[in-house]
């Protein structure tokens, strides 16, 4: 039987909060987002999706995460992520070290966990996640990788460029490939951000369509 994802959330906040200190100060975040296309790694769903989560951030730089998107392979519903991590900074260096659960609770047979570790300096990013559990087997052991920059423009205008690439452990499950993108945001200071992304994928990514995806959304944090 397929275990309920609300399970796996209590356990997360409970492992959670059990590493806090007593009087530990906490702050949650949260976030939503309406995009014309859901772009995940270079993969296009090619249909408009709606996403939003909230993150809890203790002061030790512990923090615990749910997120959702809605979905549409295989009659799959949404998707719905829940994440355990530990956010740092060494000189001007930030790092985020996170194992997050991926589940389709409509769809049985394609759960995932990953660990992902990222950093930043500068303008630059890097992204490394590793795949250790997957429902479909052939797929544990699967690592993406990513590269970004992000410059400022001009005033509340940001230019962000991407390099990823995804090797996945089974080449007949699906073969590797490499994706660009290009996104120009503009941030307003209550009404949230606007992004035009323009995405570029091997065509092993999107069932042999390598076409350029061009998608608008429009995001908020709070």
């Amino acid at each position: 039987m397929k275990n309920h994802p609300a399970k796996h959330l209590l356990a997360l906040l409970a492992l959670g909060c059990a590493a806090l200190p007593v009087q530990a100060e906490l702050a949650i975040y949260g976030n939503v987002t309406v995009a014309s296309n859901f772009l995940w790694r270079g993969q296009a769903s090619d249909q408009s999706a709606t996403s939003g989560g909230f993150d809890l951030y203790a002061e030790n730089g512990l923090h615990v995460g749910v997120w959702t998107v809605n979905t549409s392979f295989a009659g799959s519903g949404y998707e719905l992520d829940t994440t355990l991590g530990y956010a740092g900074q060494v000189g001007a260096v930030g790092y985020d070290l996170s194992v997050v659960q991926v589940q389709y609770p409509m769809y049985s047979g394609y759960d995932m966990k990953e660990f992902i570790v990222k950093g930043n300096y500068g303008v630059g990013s890097l992204e490394v996640a590793y795949m250790f559990d997957n429902d479909v087997e052939d797929e544990t052991g699967s690592v993406y990788a990513a590269l970004g920059l992000s410059f400022p423009l001009q005033e509340h205008v940001t230019l962000g460029l991407k390099l990823g690439q995804y090797n996945y452990s089974d080449k007949s499950f699906m073969d590797d490939y490499t994706h660009t993108s290009v996104e120009l945001t503009k941030a307003t200071e209550q009404m949230g951000n606007i992004t035009l992304t323009f995405s570029q994928a091997g065509e092993e990514a999107n069932g042999g369509n390598d076409d350029m995806r061009t998608v608008a959304s429009w995001s908020l944090s709070f």
